[in-house]
């Protein structure tokens, strides 16, 4: 998970540019309204859709982790934010979960700009007779994780508020010899707004993604992984030794590729 936050900014601020260079403004500030969703083209659906797959990625290799009751890999709280004593990963009676959550600036700013982050993560350990505290004869258990930012700024040129969430809810079964079986999705909205004394223009971006694998502690997954933005969907396979192929599909375009997990080497 310790790419989490980098493909927040990723997103979130490439999303931006495409919001206010794709919905009636150009490459200068607006001159006349515009809104809608953002168009993407084939180089930035494709850098999108791996920078979610990254993302998936990493979720995945973190399983094994939540699942012997180690919360380490949950270190993107500890990135931007500077976490108070009792800020951390602590069991709730009320949900039977182990909860953690966070909301405040990301950045101190001046008022009224602000530039704020919010982190939820809900891990629940379950058998068939129910909900239990610790990992120990567990047979499933279920991740909910959660990232949001909210942007505003005003200066002499103008306002600019943007507005990012992502979820991803993900179940694991467990499989014996700490072996899980993963299924989940996610997705991720922006919205977008400009106004400058040339006129105003606003855009909003979504994209889910599915998992569907087998991972092991200290191996690597098997299985398929899907992240749709808007009209293009990417289609990414796990070979259990390290590797993942994509395949990329949209408007009259295809593309692949392949990359490797820290898990493991390439297939050969």
């Amino acid at each position: 998970m310790r790419t989490t936050t980098k493909f927040l900014f990723a997103l979130a601020v490439a999303a931006a540019a495409v919001a206010l260079n794709g919905c009636g403004g150009g490459d200068d500030a607006p001159t006349s309204p515009g809104s809608g969703t953002m168009t993407l083209d084939s180089a930035t659906a494709e850098e999108f859709s791996l920078e979610a797959l990254g993302t998936v990625n990493e979720i995945v290799l973190a399983v094994p982790d939540f699942a012997s009751g180690a919360f380490d890999a949950f270190s993107v709280a500890g990135q931007p934010v500077a976490k108070a004593a009792g800020d951390s990963v602590a069991w709730d009676p009320a949900q039977q979960a182990w909860v953690f959550a966070y909301a405040g600036p990301l950045f101190e700013m001046d008022p009224p700009n602000e530039w704020n982050l919010s982190l939820d993560l809900w891990v629940q350990y379950r058998t068939p007779a129910g909900p239990q505290q610790h990992p120990l004869g567990a047979t499933e258990m279920q991740v909910r994780y959660g990232v949001g930012m909210d942007i505003h700024q005003e200066d002499a040129e103008g306002v600019f508020d943007l507005v990012y969430d992502t979820d991803t809810d993900m179940t694991a079964a467990f499989l014996g010899q700490d072996t899980y079986a993963v299924t989940g999705s996610g997705s991720a909205d922006v919205s977008v707004s400009q106004v400058t004394p040339q006129g105003s223009q606003s855009g909003t971006f979504g994209m889910t993604w599915t998992v569907d694998v087998v991972t092991a502690a200290g191996g690597c997954p098997s299985g398929t992984a899907t992240v749709r933005t808007q009209a293009w969907t990417l289609a990414a396979e796990y070979d259990g030794q390290g590797g993942v192929a994509w395949s990329l599909t949209g408007p009259n375009w295809q593309s692949s590729g392949s990359d490797t997990l820290a898990c493991g080497q390439p297939a050969s």
